[in-house]
């Protein structure tokens, strides 16, 4: 059994500092801040090709970099946490954040880095907090299924993450932070956790090479540290990776994209078993290798082409010890391998850009769980073996450019299922852009069809946790998810203000759910939760938000969603999905010469915690405060409050509000 050795986080320590540093952009003035910019703004998502953001049929929403690092993100998860009408919820059973989007869940958002798909670490949901953001340039993010460029996993949406381009012959960056949980610091070391990220980039003529690392390692916290049980994971998260871009002509470029993240995390619970008290450690071991490679080519029609290829191996390893009294160990080791290619042609025909693809894709589980006891031989309750999924894909979509105010972009998604056949997805998007004197509104209409297979996961896993109470099961006779996805939004821009209004609506049939199986709980004497199909559910509402540049120093933006998420069935609240959401942030340039201060806010209102509608969330704030002080253009120190008033959430029942209270740091970046 392998152990725990918060020492093996030197070792990815050690070459991350290793890798010095530039920055391609500081914390100067944001290019997309000013509106006007907004036509400047390029996004790939909606058609795989360079839009102006302004211009795109699909409603398309972005991060940039600066605002990633005017908040500090230290990983995707914390990059989104303030995008409007996107949840961050945790992933059941790990340390780890899904996201949802417009009442979908984490397993129904596909999460892409430069196009290329990040694997699901649990099998079915993407952890954010596994996916750094050192050399982001940007974050797009699709609501719904708008878009026929992708398939089953982004039937609520897609985000992706765009990488920066080097663009100095040389250029590199290091950041080094730490802070503290205060009270809550399990350790007596006051900096309870330590971050440090960096970067190092050479472009020449006909080839540039970049490498990034990014680890954390954290003491954890706990909601009472005078008791055994932990509620932040201790040990370490590491990411390493590279892009090697070969330029063999102007028109001919070849990218080779290899990844590993790595994780070590220990977390400790206690569990009462009259007339003892148990303790339990629970040890998540987390390899994943990644590589991907792109060759794309622009032909001298204006045409080009594009072929991707992908491979990921994914080893987790969880180790749960019951020590004290009655002890039992328990380890589950999953291997999930992940396979993927496609090819795509993007044609512009007078007024028209076609878009014709293909995709294959292949994935495989193996899981293992043994269980030993005191006095007990091992036992093997858990096997997964080699179970398979393979799927093939076509798709089609136009840009029509009718008038210069008026694009229609039809597309149709063609999947078909190794296990459960075929299943054809249209789309239809438009736009119709008014530019006045003073500004541009943009009308934008939008009606797709999602659709998604039963994962892996969801089929065959048997996440058994009887020793703590309870059971989630597989259901090897989950039938397919559809939806129909509507929405229709208005935005008027100009050059100091944006405002957006938009309708949304998803009818979802055979949404597969967790839901507390009453007869069996009943009959084992434990909860035993079991995937299902719910016949029809649907999630609808109102999202407005937008910007306004009072004057050069003040910024402030807003963001409000109404969802209504419903069984439609029974006629009760989907769990897990707030009513009202409202998010407010405010940056400040101040006086002070190179001294920025950003306030960021996040309320949700009360949410129900399970299908009967019979425990619930009450409402909650949380607030952010963020500075930024540029000494010189290679220093730049940080500091921020997360969570000022330090809301957390209650550990011993279903509830919603955050995990981590007050967390109080500094850092400081350093560019050459």
């Amino acid at each position: 059994m392998q152990q725990h050795t918060p020492g093996s986080f030197w070792s990815p320590l050690v070459l991350t500092a290793a890798m010095t540093a530039w920055s391609a952009s500081g914390l100067a003035q944001d290019a997309c801040i000013q509106s006007s910019c907004l036509s400047a703004i390029q996004v790939v998502s909606t058609t795989k090709t360079e839009r102006s953001l302004a211009d795109v049929p699909v409603r398309t929403e972005v991060v940039s970099a600066t605002q990633v690092e005017r908040t500090h993100a230290k990983d995707l998860n914390e990059a989104l946490k303030y995008v409007p009408g996107l949840q961050l919820r945790p992933i059941h059973g790990k340390s780890g954040y899904g996201i949802w989007l417009q009442g979908l869940d984490a397993n129904r958002v596909l999460v892409l880095v430069d196009g290329h798909p990040v694997s699901a670490s649990t099998g079915s949901a993407v952890d954010t907090t596994q996916v750094a953001v050192t050399d982001i340039e940007r974050v797009e993010i699709i609501k719904g299924a708008m878009s026929a460029l992708y398939g089953t996993s982004a039937m609520g949406g897609v985000v992706n993450i765009i990488t920066r381009k080097p663009e100095e012959p040389l250029s590199g960056s290091l950041t080094l932070s730490g802070g503290s949980f205060g009270a809550q610091n399990s350790e007596s070391n006051p900096i309870a956790m330590r971050h440090l990220k960096g970067q190092f980039k050479i472009n020449r003529e006909r080839f540039s090479f970049g490498l990034m690392g990014d680890v954390r390692h954290s003491d954890g916290f706990s909601q009472d540290p005078n008791s055994y049980s932990t509620q932040g994971w201790a040990g370490y998260k590491s990411n390493l990776g590279a892009q090697l871009e070969y330029r063999p002509s102007e028109q001919t470029k070849i990218v080779l994209m290899p990844r590993r993240y790595q994780e070590d995390l220990l977390t400790k619970t206690t569990q009462r078993n009259p007339p003892f008290v148990n303790q339990i450690e629970k040890l998540d071991l987390t390899t994943t290798d990644y590589l991907g490679l792109n060759l794309s080519h622009e032909l001298t029609s204006g045409a080009d082409w594009q072929v991707s290829l992908m491979h990921e191996q994914f080893e987790g390893e969880t180790q749960q010890n019951t020590i004290l009294t009655s002890w039992v160990d328990q380890q589950r080791n999953t291997d999930i391998t992940q396979k993927l290619g496609s090819v795509q042609f993007n044609l512009p025909l007078i007024n028209h850009l076609v878009t014709l693809g293909a995709q294959v894709s292949e994935q495989s589980m193996n899981v293992v769980q043994t269980k030993r006891s005191a006095n007990a031989p091992v036992q093997r309750i858990v096997e997964v073996d080699n179970q398979t999924s393979a799927a093939q894909e076509v798709f089609a979509q136009d840009s029509w450019f009718v008038t210069d105010q008026f694009e229609l972009m039809p597309g149709a998604r063609l999947h078909r299922d190794r296990d459960f056949g075929q299943h054809l997805a249209p789309m239809l998007n438009s736009i119709y852009r008014q530019k006045r004197a003073n500004g541009q509104l943009n009308w934008r209409l939008g009606l797709g069809n999602g659709y998604r297979v039963p994962d892996l996961k969801e089929r065959y896993y048997l996440f058994d946790h009887s020793h703590i109470g309870y059971k989630v099961m597989g259901n090897a006779d989950l039938e397919p998810e559809s939806s129909t996805s509507f929405q229709a939004g208005l935005e008027w821009l100009t050059q100091d203000y944006r405002i957006e209004l938009s309708l949304f609506r998803n009818d979802i049939k055979n949404l597969i759910e967790t839901d507390e199986d009453m007869a069996e709980s009943a009959a084992q004497n434990l909860l035993i939760y079991r995937y299902r199909n719910f016949s029809e559910a649907r999630t609808q509402g109102i999202e407005l938000n937008g910007f306004v540049q009072l004057n050069p120093t003040i910024r402030l933006d807003a963001g409000y969603s109404f969802m209504q998420a419903q069984d439609r069935l029974t006629g009760k609240d989907l769990p897990r999905r707030p009513n009202h959401e409202l998010k407010l942030g405010l940056d400040w340039t101040t006086p002070q010469p190179g001294l920025v201060v950003t306030v960021k806010s996040n309320y949700q209102s009360r949410q129900y915690e399970n299908s009967d509608n019979t425990s619930e969330t009450p409402a909650f704030s949380v607030w952010d405060l963020k500075a930024n002080y540029e000494l010189n253009r290679q220093w730049l120190v940080f500091a921020g409050v997360d969570n000022l008033t330090s809301v957390q959430k209650d550990f011993s029942v279903a509830d919603s509000r955050p995990e981590q209270a007050r967390y109080v740091y500094l850092g400081a970046r350093w560019q050459y």
